[in-house]
């Protein structure tokens, strides 16, 4: 993963995503923990096409912080790593980049990638 190779708002949303398991205590950082953040971002793709999709951003985002919140917690000051399914999720987001001719990886491109994860 090259970041320099991600939109500012896809680097924010992974190191949002980041920060979000730290302050958790959760010792990896998952693909609901870069949703959570893609569909809080202000001004944000994310929750603008998941709007079109008539689904409401803030109300799924609440969601799966709730089942975030209930995952076992880690302490002893260890930064999460990223998970082997965020690595695939963040993977998958640059070859659909790639495939769509796009010279960055974008929110869209996770999106699309977190999705396919299922």
């Amino acid at each position: 993963m090259n970041l320099n190779r991600y939109t500012e708002k896809a680097q924010e949303a992974i190191l949002g995503a980041q920060q979000a398991a730290e302050r958790n205590g959760h010792p990896e950082v998952l693909p609901e923990h870069l949703f959570v953040t893609l569909a809080g971002q202000r001004d944000g793709i994310v929750p603008a096409v998941l709007g079109k999709m008539n689904v409401d951003a803030a109300g799924v985002g609440h969601d799966i912080q709730q089942v975030l919140d209930k995952l076992p917690r880690a302490h002893g000051g260890a930064q999460p790593g990223l998970s082997s399914r965020l690595r695939k999720v963040l993977t998958t987001a640059e070859q659909e980049a790639e495939r769509l001719k796009d010279e960055y990886t974008s929110t869209e491109h996770l999106l699309v990638a977190i999705v396919a994860e299922g």
